[in-house]
């Protein structure tokens, strides 16, 4: 991948490749580390580099950034297994389950539970969904997969699609649109997300779908261009239609046990051995069925 830089002040590598890609900080760092970022087809591994106007800035793709498992623990756990080959596993995640430990230091995420399945450090998580978002995950069990699957996402060419419950009504003239709108961190609050005047904020897509209205709420179907932090939770708060049950953008108390009701249903993209399209898919959770089973009981 190469980016043609041009500002009218020097700007910091790292800060450069996490407002243009879709990477961490975490994961820009490793690149560094790794000698994967040329710039000027130079080799540069220090964050604090200067870009200067017009550089040219490289990340190899035929290379690409790893992420270690050596220090967790197995985790012995259920999983639900949707599809598994030599190179792929892609996994039905719970509401509830972080995918990675965080600074807490969790023993009981979806990574600890791989390392437990799999028997092997060698796994790599190719993308994320929040704790309490349920649905499909896929898992690289081979560097040449992973390469394959990062190139896709960069590209944005992977598609995926999510169910969701949301607060309010839709107007019966607006049941099928786009929201364009670009997310960035807040400035009042590191842990929330924000459309608008927000830091690094970077182009975020979702295109929404109505499928269904009942007395104060309803149920969507959202499908992502890009794949930014919380972009769903953001977007569907920023258009008055949060999702039911969110903890951080939700404007209710809870009215049930479980957590946001946000469930990533469908995936696809290119096998990374066979260069075919596979797509993959889950039913709706029981507990979306149940709690739209109970509003249609008391309409």
């Amino acid at each position: 991948m190469k980016i043609l830089y041009s500002l009218t002040s020097p700007k910091r590598i790292d800060k450069f490749l996490v407002e243009v890609t879709d990477y961490s900080r975490t994961s820009i760092k490793k690149m560094l580390e790794q000698n994967l970022v040329l710039v000027n087809d130079n080799i540069i591994t220090k964050q604090s580099y200067l870009l200067q106007k017009n550089d040219s800035v490289e990340i190899k793709n035929e290379q690409c950034v790893i992420d270690s498992q050596k220090e967790l623990l197995p985790f012995a756990c259920p999983l639900e297994i949707v599809f598994e080959d030599q190179d792929l596993l892609v996994i039905n995640k719970p509401s509830g389950m972080l995918v990675h430990p965080t600074s807490f230091q969790e023993q009981n995420t979806l990574a600890n539970a791989l390392k437990h399945y799999l028997k092997t450090d060698d796994f790599y998580i190719t993308h994320r969904l929040d704790k309490n978002t349920s649905g499909l995950i896929v898992i690289c069990k081979n560097q040449k997969a992973l390469c394959c699957l990062q190139q896709q996402f960069m590209q944005k060419t992977v598609k995926k699609s999510y169910y969701a419950i949301v607060h309010n009504r839709f107007d019966m003239h607006h049941l099928h649109f786009m929201i364009n709108e670009p997310i960035g961190h807040s400035y009042q609050d590191k842990l929330r997300m924000k459309t608008g005047d927000a830091k690094n904020a970077k182009e975020a897509i979702s295109i929404v779908k109505v499928i269904e209205q009942y007395q104060n709420t309803a149920l969507v179907e959202v499908s992502i261009i890009t794949g930014r932090t919380h972009q769903i939770r953001v977007h569907m708060r920023h258009i008055n239609h949060p999702i039911y049950n969110d903890p951080l953008y939700g404007i209710s108390k809870h009215t049930t046990p479980y957590e946001q009701y946000l469930h990533s249903f469908y995936i696809s993209f290119i096998h990374p051995s066979t260069n075919e399209i596979v797509e993959f898919k889950t039913l709706m959770p029981n507990e979306f069925i149940n709690l739209i089973k109970e509003w249609k009981t008391n309409e």
